[in-house]
């Protein structure tokens, strides 16, 4: 007869439902996110469209670095090499950061060559460039996903949606709405950057912090 092994369920439910919650939640802050895009007319919202198409691609690394950190430190604690661990978190920081500023060279001077692969309209690739300035800090996205991915991988999944949430609906949300009404819908996109900020500091205070260990 099939029999659950609740202690592992317990287990699979603690590690796999904070994820879910965080990824359904940022879902929803997309069509928020894209509600207020599409307000601004059809230029803008095809210039926002062409653009995350760019910055999808060049997040590309970033989540290849934090998928194989999450399977990285999984193994290792499991194996009780915590010094791998922290040892490997490092790298992985300082590897992404490198490609993200590589990248960054890349995409930053040729924004506008890139956007008009997708649509030569003046005010369409305006609207993307104002999208493509945010890359330039993107290296403070490529440690806060680093720094994530450890915490999932040692099993504190709690701490990565809570960073998750706050950096979503207490900053880029309403920052979002604010920098387009007093500054212009072209300044709306630093709320990613302010949204990033805020997720790096709690999970760098988590990490700092040690309990994950």
């Amino acid at each position: 007869s099939f029999k659950v092994d609740r202690d592992l369920l317990r287990q699979l439910v603690r590690l796999g439902v904070p994820s879910g919650v965080q990824q359904c939640q940022f879902s929803v802050a997309i069509l928020i996110m894209q509600a207020l895009i599409n307000g601004f007319g059809n230029d803008f919202a095809a210039g926002f469209a062409a653009a995350n198409k760019i910055d999808s691609f060049a997040f590309m690394p970033i989540q290849s670095f934090s998928t194989a950190t999450t399977t990285y430190v999984g193994q290792n604690m499991g194996a009780g090499r915590l010094d791998r661990v922290q040892r490997g978190a490092r790298r992985a920081m300082l590897l992404s950061t490198v490609v993200c500023i590589a990248i960054t060279a890349l995409v930053i001077p040729f924004r506008r060559e890139l956007l008009m692969l997708f649509n030569r309209e003046s005010a369409v690739v305006a609207a993307g460039e104002a999208y493509l300035r945010v890359l330039t800090p993107m290296f403070v996205l490529a440690v806060m996903f680093i720094l994530s991915s450890v915490l999932r991988g040692a099993g504190a999944t709690m701490v990565p949606m809570v960073a998750s949430v706050i950096a979503l609906w207490g900053a880029r949300v309403p920052a979002a709405y604010l920098l387009a009404y007093f500054f212009g819908p072209e300044e709306l996109y630093w709320s990613y950057l302010i949204g990033w900020v805020l997720g790096l500091f709690i999970c760098l205070a988590a990490y700092l912090r040690g309990r994950w260990k």
